[in-house]
C-alpha cells in the first residue's frame, strides 16, 4: 500500500493571492500587438492585451491566460512551446478580472486502474499495484485517498443539471474551456474523464490531473 501513497500527489487547495500569466511580447505599435493577439486568438488561446507605461512611453503587452499557480502556468507554457507557438515567459498577472485556472496532479496511472464511481458530485478511481488496491477521488474537496473506497462513495438519487465549462469534441483532441458570452479557448490535450461545473478531471499522457476554473467578473 505504501507504493500507492507514493504515486498519489495530493493538492492542498488553491493558491491564494498572486496569480500568473504568460507574457508573449510587448509592442510600441498597437497594430503589431493586435496582429499578435489575433494570431493567438485564432489558434484558440485565452489571449488578451493591456497597456502599460515605461520610461514615459506607452506600450502594449500581449498575454495568454491566468493561472492560480506558477506550476500551472509552466505546464501550459510547455504545451504551447511543444506546439511551436511562441517563445514566451511566465510573469505575475496584473488583470484581476481574468478567469483563472488551477491544475492539480492526482496520480500517475499504474498498469491496473479504472473508474469506480462517476456522478455529478465526484469521480472515484481504483488503482492496483502489486496486488494492493486503493481508491482515489476528486470533488470540490480536492483529491482524497481511501483503502476501502466506501468513505468516498456518494449516493446520488437524482442527477442535477450542471453547466459544463469544459468541452472535448473527440477523445484525443484539444480540451476547451467554454464560458458564456466568450470564445472557447484551449486548455490542454488528453482525455476528458469527468466534469462537474468548474471542475474537470483529465488523463494527460499517463497522469490523472484536475482543473478548477475560478470565475470572475469581467
Amino acid at each position: 500500500m505504501k507504493r500507492i501513497f507514493i504515486l498519489l500527489l495530493l493538492s492542498f487547495g488553491l493558491a491564494q493571492g498572486q496569480t500568473w500569466t504568460i507574457q508573449i511580447a510587448s509592442f510600441y505599435d498597437f497594430r503589431l500587438a493586435q496582429r499578435s493577439l489575433d494570431r493567438l486568438v485564432s489558434a484558440g488561446f485565452d489571449s488578451y492585451s493591456e497597456f502599460f507605461m515605461e520610461e514615459g512611453s506607452q506600450f502594449v503587452r500581449v498575454r495568454v491566460g491566468c493561472f492560480e499557480s506558477r506550476e500551472t502556468a509552466q505546464n501550459f507554457l510547455d504545451t504551447m512551446n511543444s506546439m511551436g507557438q511562441i517563445n514566451a515567459y511566465i510573469t505575475q498577472n496584473t488583470n484581476s478580472s481574468k478567469n483563472c485556472i488551477n491544475r492539480s496532479v492526482g496520480f500517475i496511472t499504474p498498469e491496473k486502474w479504472g473508474t469506480y464511481q462517476l456522478n455529478n458530485d465526484n469521480i472515484v478511481f481504483w488503482v492496483n499495484i502489486s496486488g494492493l488496491t486503493a481508491f482515489i477521488s476528486n470533488s470540490d474537496s480536492g483529491w482524497q485517498i481511501s483503502q476501502t473506497g466506501t468513505d468516498l462513495l456518494i449516493d446520488t438519487i437524482q442527477e442535477r443539471p450542471i453547466f459544463h465549462y469544459f468541452v472535448q469534441n473527440n477523445e484525443t483532441g484539444p480540451i476547451y474551456v467554454v464560458i458564456p458570452n466568450r470564445k472557447p479557448y484551449k486548455l490542454t490535450t488528453g482525455k476528458l474523464l469527468w466534469q462537474s461545473g468548474i471542475l474537470a478531471v483529465i488523463l494527460e499522457n499517463d497522469t490523472i490531473v484536475s482543473y478548477r476554473l475560478s470565475l470572475r467578473s469581467d
